[in-house]
């Protein structure tokens, strides 16, 4: 394929050199698409050429996602999806910087950068101000908040007779021109990652606590209402958990928290989202998802839990089940309150229909051609390894 060849394998070959491949965190496949990715996927030196740029000695990780579309037995197209700022930056090459004045480039590395990279988002500036504040704002503020900021950035230079960097110009005009940032206090960045992680995280199981995950809700439900699309989550509970804190104590409660904290974890792909709903309930976010789709994730987070039992300090085995419940937006509800209600009343559907089982509800248009629901209320004993029959 001319096109392949042209703008994936010759550019990696020509334009870099020392590779060495880190393997795969992830690999899935669907239909005719298989999508594979790292992180990082590719470490290298640039020898010059990738992306209009000159070459150096520095050694660099690239986060590469390949995608992969065939035509019966050939290779049809293929997606690559790298982030490309990420990868430059680790060249002294900011792009936060460059786009407010502060990097200089000559005119044939930007247009070269720029072509490669692409368009930017309709949103980006939301990134931009969310890069200097930890804030999030709508992208008519955040637009006018960045045009402010490079305008004070040039009345500073002036009035000082020197370069002035961004973010100092930033945190000038945020604090005193538009108080957007109230009395913010100079903190090193190792601080500032701890002390978000304390605020978000649940500091038994390090997973997203629930004020991040009402947070992430948010931004999900936004996303959907502005750009379309769907997404689902999950309310998975511990089946019986109070039998364990009963018979074998608090201590061995959390370390079945703990474990199986992490086989979510592990369970679920790089865009989704899972934190601890609260007690022995965890919540689980998945961007363009429908529930029926939902479920080849839920019965293998089932199915994670169910077959290796938890090894407490003492050497005890527990057997562990959880039950499900799905609801997808905005077929299930179309505020936090009303999404999560019915999760919460699939859940209760799914502990009621004997345990180690889920339940969703079919969104309107396949309820029409589905009217039952049989297959998706009882436990998974009740089917064969494959639902085909096979």
């Amino acid at each position: 394929i001319e096109r392949y060849q042209e703008q994936h394998s010759y550019p990696f070959r020509e334009g870099l050199k020392d590779k060495i491949y880190n393997g795969h965190i992830c690999r899935y496949a669907e239909g005719s698409y298989a999508c594979w990715f790292g992180w990082p996927n590719l470490t290298h030196t640039p020898k010059g050429g990738f992306l209009g740029l000159p070459g150096n000695e520095l050694s660099v990780d690239m986060r590469v996602v390949d995608v992969y579309r065939r035509e019966g037995d050939k290779l049809a197209e293929n997606w690559v999806i790298i982030d490309l700022p990420w990868w430059l930056k680790q060249q002294g090459i900011d792009i936060l910087a460059i786009l407010a004045g502060d990097r200089y480039i000559d005119d044939v590395q930007l247009e070269a950068i720029t072509q490669n990279l692409g368009p930017l988002g309709q949103d980006y500036h939301v990134d931009l101000i969310e890069l200097i504040t930890h804030e999030r704002h709508d992208p008519e503020r955040s637009r006018d908040l960045w045009k402010g900021i490079c305008q004070h950035k040039r009345e500073m230079e002036q009035s000082l007779g020197r370069k002035v960097g961004v973010r100092v110009a930033a945190a000038d005009y945020l604090i005193h021109d538009r108080q957007v940032l109230d009395a913010p206090r100079l903190v090193s960045r190792g601080l500032m990652e701890r002390l978000v992680s304390q605020v978000s995280r649940d500091p038994l199981t390090r997973l997203h606590n629930r004020r991040h995950l009402d947070e992430i809700l948010r931004r999900e439900i936004h996303r959907v209402r502005r750009y379309g699309g769907r997404f689902t989550v999950l309310l998975v509970d511990l089946d019986n958990f109070k039998e364990v804190n009963d018979c074998h104590g608090h201590v061995a409660g959390d370390t079945v928290l703990q474990e199986v904290s992490a086989r979510l974890e592990r369970a679920v792909r790089e865009t989704d989202t899972v934190g601890r709903w609260g007690g022995d309930e965890w919540l689980l976010i998945l961007p363009e998802t429908v529930p029926e789709d939902a479920r080849v994730l839920s019965r293998r987070l089932r199915s994670d839990v169910r077959d290796k039992a938890v090894t407490l300090g003492d050497s005890t085995e527990l057997s562990i089940t959880v039950s499900v419940g799905i609801a997808g937006y905005p077929e299930g509800g179309r505020t936090i309150q009303d999404l999560l209600g019915k999760g919460s009343e699939e859940l209760r559907k799914a502990k009621s229909s004997g345990r180690d089982a889920e339940s969703f509800s079919l969104d309107a248009d396949i309820a029409d051609r589905q009217s039952s629901r049989e297959i998706s209320e009882v436990p998974d004993h009740f089917f064969d390894e494959d639902e085909s029959g096979n």
